[in-house]
């Protein structure tokens, strides 16, 4: 006599053994699961065990789709002159309804893959799909961009290279390194100290003609540009407008015109 019973897995990358503990597991199917994940955390019991999936795809999901906003309206302030910064902090000034998330790199396995398993179910294309294909190609097109064939084919260093800085990671799937490897068939020096190959910051940044600002590893650590290490007609390529307080030609932050 088989007994079946489902338990999505929903912990955050580089934080699974304390979310296992902390998170309230959801399961749905029969209740004898519950026994087991009550040895470690919480149990909220589910009607069916195409609930309990459901639940954890329609998490990411919404991610996604969040994201996906900010991605694309990042792309349409390029074309119309308005920056997306000035958007988000004067539209949310005194005016908690304009709650927007902020653009950037935003992909990774389960951002990537959950909209289309969620949207494989349905005729035609899902509004799920559409958003994580704009999280898909807003990183690589603005790239593109932003850099121009020159500057992406010269000598590139990119810091951040797993798929997210916070927390840390060394996981590559559907990161800027694997994007950039895999669209534009270019390897880059990188600075990501969890990612095997990892140079030295002050390295990634000596005699590039293009400097990329993959994740917000930079920002969390304080880092400062290194412009005088660069080539003279250097160009920094950043998803994460990282230093909001430098004004210059040749410093191409995604969102801002």
């Amino acid at each position: 006599n088989i007994k079946w019973a489902y338990a999505p897995e929903r912990t955050l990358a580089g934080k699974a053994l304390e979310e296992l503990k902390e998170l309230p597991q959801l399961v749905g199917g029969d209740p004898s699961a519950d026994l087991l994940f009550r040895r470690m955390t919480s149990v909220i019991r589910v009607s069916s065990m195409e609930t309990a999936e459901t639940i954890k795809l329609v998490s990411n999901c919404w991610r996604a789709y969040t994201f996906a906003f900010a991605n694309q309206l990042a792309l349409d302030c390029r074309k119309t002159g308005v920056d997306i910064y000035e958007v988000l902090q004067k539209g949310s000034d005194g005016y908690s309804r304009f709650n927007l998330p902020r653009p950037g790199f935003s992909q990774g396995p389960c951002l990537t893959k959950d909209p289309s398993i969620y949207a494989s179910i349905f005729m035609g294309r899902h509004i799920f799909e559409r958003a994580a294909s704009v999280n898909n190609y807003s990183f690589s097109f603005y790239l593109w961009q932003a850099a121009g064939v020159k500057k992406l084919y010269g000598n590139v260093g990119l810091i951040g290279a797993a798929f997210k800085a916070d927390p840390p990671t060394s996981d590559l799937r559907d990161s800027p390194l694997s994007n950039i490897r895999d669209i534009f068939d270019i390897d880059p020096e990188f600075h990501d100290p969890m990612v095997k190959g990892s140079s030295p910051y002050d390295r990634v940044w000596q005699d590039k003609d293009l400097v990329i600002i993959g994740t917000e590893y930079a920002k969390l650590h304080g880092l400062k540009p290194r412009w005088d290490l660069m080539r003279p007609d250097g160009v920094v390529v950043d998803f994460w407008n990282t230093w909001p307080e430098i004004q210059h030609p040749n410093y191409k932050v995604f969102g801002r015109p």
